[in-house]
C-alpha cells in the first residue's frame, strides 16, 4: 500500500483497488467451490473433504502396503478437469513413480496417496490450492480443481528421510 501511496495515487483509490482485487480472490475461491460441489452433488459422492479441502473417494479397496513418506509409489493415473477433459495420464505399462513427500508433485497427490494401499483405485479431487494454485500450469488455469483417478499399483519402501 505505501508503494502505490508513493506513486501518487489518492488513499481513496488505493483502498478502492485494495477492496477489488480482495474481492476478487474470493469470488474465485467462491466459484472453485461451486463447482466442487456441483461435480460432488451431481456424482451422488458423499465423502467429506479432508482438513486440507482433499477429497479422497475409494473407488476399487486395495489390501496391500500403504506407503508412508519416502516410500515410492508405483501408480497408473488419469488427470482430468471436472468436465471430464484429460490433461495428463500413465496407463498400462507406462507407470509413473512417485516418493511421497519428496516429489515434484502436487500437495493433494503427497496427501491423498497415504491414504491408500496397494491395490486401490481412488479418485483424488484436489482443490487448486492443493494442485497448481492461482497461477496455474500449462494447459492447467489458475484456480482450477482437478480430479486425479489413481490406481496404486506397488509401493517401494523408501530410504529417503522425509523431514
Amino acid at each position: 500500500m505505501n508503494t502505490l501511496l508513493k506513486a501518487g495515487l489518492p488513499v481513496m483509490m488505493v483502498l478502492i483497488l485494495i477492496f477489488a482485487v480482495s474481492c476478487e480472490e474470493e469470488d474465485t475461491t467462491n466459484y472453485e467451490e461451486l463447482i466442487i460441489e456441483q461435480f460432488i452433488q451431481e456424482r451422488g459422492i458423499t465423502v467429506e473433504p479432508t482438513e486440507s479441502g482433499l477429497y479422497y473417494i475409494e473407488l476399487e479397496q486395495g489390501f496391500g502396503i500403504t506407503p508412508r513418506l519416502g516410500d515410492t509409489a508405483i501408480v497408473n493415473y488419469k488427470g482430468m478437469f471436472l468436465d471430464g477433459r484429460f490433461f495428463d495420464y500413465a496407463l498400462g505399462d507406462n507407470t509413473f513413480e512417485v516418493v511421497v513427500g519428496v516429489s515434484g508433485v502436487i500437495a493433494g497427490w503427497h496427501e491423498g496417496l497415504l491414504y491408500m494401499k496397494e491395490g486401490t483405485k481412488a479418485w483424488l479431487l484436489v482443490p487448486s490450492k492443493l494442485a497448481y494454485g492461482s497461477s496455474g500450469r500449462g494447459s492447467i488455469p489458475g484456480n482450477t480443481p482437478l480430479l486425479f483417478e489413481i490406481d496404486l499399483r506397488m509401493v517401494k519402501p523408501g530410504t529417503t528421510l522425509v523431514k
